[in-house]
């Protein structure tokens, strides 16, 4: 029988994919031992059962696979108040909560009041918001080359089975910025501790973690998970093991499959930074969406960072679920809340624009195009009323002009109508006798002109004005820039091709990893708006 995921691949071990959905996520992502999970599920009849061929995703499971390694601890009174003296001396707690999030930061603060121990706040991302993803390309959370439409692109295929990931990218980017945070304290305690809001630790917490890092933590540890569900990797100790990747699951997905878990982090201080900066260069790869899930991404590279976890079927272990829906998952469901392709291309355009020497902040950028949160400045009509306009917003300014053409009365009139995807003009003419109206996509221009004028500007060409710089009465442009803004005019390539040739390889080479483009595909390609 094949699995019931839609992701299927050649030499995929059908058994191995039943004893996780049956046995692991079907029980509460993995309440069950592995022994137990391969019961399980050859009840169904869907593999073996572990008498004819044991499965073992946790390597010498007899050490530490049993449900009773996680129960309370009968502690004195004296060891617990050392051994929270011991957690706020040696350890930086770290909290992610979304700001909005009111409940869950009152749930996790009250419960760790009780437990006396010392905590700071680190905000969490939505990237559903207006210009939170942008903000965190801008502050090098993201790569800003980043290109979230190809990756979603790839979540959305049969074989990777994610749909929307604007919750998973947000979750991502918020473990790694308190992970940031973390390496501007480091010197403060060896040891940092990241807690998602919706968890509970244990009464015992602060001596059973004692006592792990005492007595059970390898010396070569760099991050411990405190619950790890459906574990895979070799026991080390009774409550540890050492995360190993599946090599059952394909690189391309990741190793996606099991480790899942990033609930209570905790890490070394001084190997933070190298850790994060190894986990982002997985985490943002577009040709492998799975790996926005960190918790996956961290297991895929256990071979290479000193990466232990805590079995989650030890209960109750470290601490519980505190029963809150996943915001990841709910953002994950908004695909229609922002427009994160349009943001990346905002993005691009200002970092084309920065490297041709134009102004960043301006409509040549922007566009013309309605209010923008996450545009520094404004290119709309309203934006002197709100103090928010660009230098150059006057050229998105819709005026219209009369001019008189010849002895009977006639008004030619250019309306230019503004969409957040396109650009374009329309040509209304109106005299005493009769009225047409045609609309002409090619024209971009950013006050009225008289039909004379504009017959001028749709016979431009390269041929009669060669190939210079931005020329602003023009209706298309000769220079490099203009295969940025998708505006050359149409012998650009032929009349401007030593040019020509130099801008296009600047396009198709780098950390651009768009397939190559033809010229006829450049040309054909829409802008979002563009003067």
């Amino acid at each position: 029988l094949e699995p019931p995921s839609a992701a299927h691949w050649d030499g995929q071990n059908r058994c191995w994919e039943w004893i996780k959905q049956v046995g692991c996520y079907a029980q509460d992502w993995g309440k069950l031992s592995w022994l137990d999970a391969q019961l399980l599920t050859a009840e169904s009849g869907k593999c073996p059962v572990p008498a004819l061929a044991p499965m073992q995703p946790l390597r010498s499971p007899e050490l530490c696979e049993h449900y009773n390694h996680g129960a309370a601890l009968d502690v004195g009174e004296e060891e617990a108040q050392d051994a929270r003296r011991w957690v706020n001396m040696h350890v930086n707690i770290l909290v992610l909560n979304l700001l909005h999030d009111v409940e869950r930061w009152e749930f996790i603060s009250k419960r760790m009041a009780q437990l006396g121990l010392e905590i700071s706040r680190v905000g969490g991302l939505d990237f559903t918001l207006p210009s939170a993803y942008t903000d965190a390309k801008r502050s090098g959370l993201i790569p800003m080359d980043y290109n979230y439409s190809w990756a979603q692109d790839i979540a959305d295929t049969e074989f990777q089975d994610m749909h929307g990931i604007a919750g998973t990218m947000g979750c991502a980017a918020a473990h790694l910025n308190a992970m940031r945070c973390a390496v501007a304290r480091s010197g403060e305690r060896p040891l940092t501790l990241i807690l998602e809001d919706d968890v509970s630790l244990e009464d015992d917490f602060a001596v059973k973690l004692r006592r792990l890092l005492e007595d059970e933590a390898p010396c070569d540890w760099v991050a411990i998970s405190l619950k790890s569900k459906c574990p895979y990797g070799r026991c080390v100790s009774p409550r540890l093991t050492r995360v190993g990747p599946d090599g059952n699951e394909p690189e391309d997905r990741c190793r996606h499959g099991v480790n899942y878990g990033f609930y209570a982090m905790l890490y070394r201080s001084t190997d933070l930074e190298a850790v994060s900066q190894r986990l982002s260069e997985t985490v943002w790869n577009e040709t492998r969406p799975h790996c926005l899930d960190i918790d996956v991404a961290l297991a895929s590279i256990s071979d290479q960072v000193a990466y232990y976890a805590v079995p989650g079927m030890q209960s109750p272990g470290f601490l519980t679920e505190g029963g809150h829906s996943s915001s990841r998952v709910i953002n994950n469901g908004k695909a229609d809340a922002v427009n994160l392709a349009y943001e990346d291309e905002m993005m691009h355009r200002e970092t084309r624009a920065k490297k041709q020497g134009l102004p960043i902040e301006s409509c040549a950028v922007y566009g013309c195009i309605e209010y923008s949160p996450f545009n520094r400045c404004q290119c709309n009509e309203d934006c002197i009323l709100h103090k928010s306009c660009c230098a150059d917003h006057k050229s998105c300014i819709t005026t219209t002009t009369a001019t008189s053409t010849d002895t009977t009365t006639s008004t030619d009139t250019i309306t230019r109508t503004i969409t957040s995807s396109t650009t374009t003009s329309s040509i209304t003419r109106t005299s005493s006798t009769s009225s047409t109206t045609s609309t002409s996509p090619n024209v971009t221009t950013s006050t009225s002109l008289n039909v004379t004028t504009l017959v001028a500007r749709q016979a431009d060409k390269c041929s009669a004005r060669g190939c210079k710089e931005f020329t602003p009465t023009a209706s298309c442009q000769c220079n490099d820039a203009c295969l940025m803004y998708d505006f050359c005019c149409s012998d650009y390539f032929e009349t401007c091709q030593s040019s020509a040739a130099r801008v296009v390889d600047a396009l198709n080479t780098g950390k651009n990893r768009n397939t190559s483009k033809t010229k006829e595909q450049l040309f054909a390609r829409k802008p979002i708006s563009h003067l």
